[in-house]
């Protein structure tokens, strides 16, 4: 499959209280034996705390600070507990996807350059761009277009 054509799950994220967030990725790397995550970082500005395990497309966030979706991510797990957030759907053409997501009514929420959020990865992707979206059936979606360092 060339690259342009691929779309699909990039990564499940998962939410929990900050206090939980390390127990979690513990248990895991222990129970699943992921042991890829991330160093955990604070992409700036967004009020979280993140850990990624690309191999196997989960990802872990807990509100941090004040700053950003802290209060959001707050109010999620006050209504709905730790556990699923949402899911990330990557798209070979970011704009694209956004532009067929608002046709079917669900608006873009803003991008986020996942580079300028963690600098690690330049390793890995020549640009990670992200789009939220409004949720889709109930979930929250954010699409991601990836292009792999050559």
């Amino acid at each position: 499959m060339k690259r342009d054509d691929r779309c699909g799950l990039s990564r499940v994220v998962l939410v929990y209280k900050e206090e939980n967030f390390d127990a979690a990725m513990a248990s895991f790397r222990e129970a699943l034996n992921i042991q890829d995550f991330d160093e955990p970082f604070l992409p700036p500005d967004l009020g979280l705390r993140c850990t990624v395990s690309w191999r196997t497309g989960i990802e872990l966030i807990a509100p941090h600070g004040t700053d950003g979706y802290a209060a959001h991510m707050r109010a999620h797990l006050a209504e709905k507990g730790e556990g699923f957030f949402g899911l990330v759907y990557e798209v070979p053409d970011l704009e694209a996807g956004e532009a067929r997501a608002a046709g079917a009514g669900y608006a873009a929420l803003g991008q986020l350059d996942c580079l300028h959020a963690n600098p690690s990865w330049k390793a890995l992707f020549s640009k990670a761009v992200e789009a939220r979206l409004a949720p889709i059936a109930g979930v929250d979606v954010t699409l991601i277009q990836l292009d792999p360092v050559a």
